[in-house]
């Protein structure tokens, strides 16, 4: 996933990932910085995996 922050302070961000068994990730982005961000979608929490 890819994150714009165009504005002219920096942000975090916060995605809590109820599916997959991460929980909460927070990530930081600087004024019109750009950040990618790899999410897992192999595996969720209950063990099954996504083909």
């Amino acid at each position: 996933m890819e994150i714009s922050n165009s504005s002219s302070t920096g942000v975090t961000l916060s995605l809590t990932d109820n599916a997959y068994g991460k929980g909460l990730q927070q990530y930081t982005i600087g004024a019109g910085a750009n950040k990618s961000i790899k999410i897992d979608l192999k595996k969720a929490a209950d063990g099954t995996t996504l083909h």
